[in-house]
């Protein structure tokens, strides 16, 4: 087995990424085209891959959003999406990768993540459900909308369109 490489996308990979995320996600969801719509957008922070072997096999994006609260909006972060190669799914690509980015993106000097994604799943990264009560979103008290960051902050999720309005 090769070693799993973990980095930055790099120029001239989004072409590669792109059908990693449709091989991953499927025809039923659209989510080539919302990736499509993040990097037009341009509210990217990074994007991720893992590698094995010279071909990729997962690829993770983290965008910028805020969080406004008394007229004061709070730069945080959203993780969409996250995919991995069908073959390789369930076997820790995700987790590792995942794991790198927050890392880099924390040393950085962020501090507060979203993400909208399987309750079972993002916990091990610290992530715990949003308290409807505290933030304000399009997808009030659900398990599967998420926060990670130290303390408790509170206020109303500004979100680019291209997230705003996706299904």
């Amino acid at each position: 087995m090769t070693a799993l490489t973990l980095r930055r996308m790099r120029s001239g990979e989004a072409a590669a990424t792109r059908d990693l995320v449709e091989a991953a996600f499927g025809p039923e969801e659209d989510v080539p085209g919302f990736l499509d719509g993040l990097r037009a957008a341009g509210c990217g922070l990074g994007e991720w891959v893992a590698e094995e072997g010279g071909i990729l096999v997962g690829h993770v994006v983290f965008n910028r959003i805020g969080l406004l609260h008394d007229g004061v909006e709070r730069p945080a972060v959203m993780l969409t999406p996250l995919a991995v190669a069908p073959g390789r799914q369930g076997r820790g690509v995700g987790t590792d990768l995942t794991r790198a980015a927050l890392a880099e993106l924390e040393a950085a000097g962020e501090d507060l993540f979203f993400v909208l994604g399987h309750k079972d799943y993002y916990p091990r990264f610290g992530f715990r459900p949003v308290d409807a009560s505290r933030i304000a979103s399009r997808w009030g008290q659900t398990p599967y909308f998420m926060i990670r960051g130290a303390g408790d902050p509170e206020g109303r999720l500004i979100l680019p369109q291209v997230i705003e309005e996706a299904e």
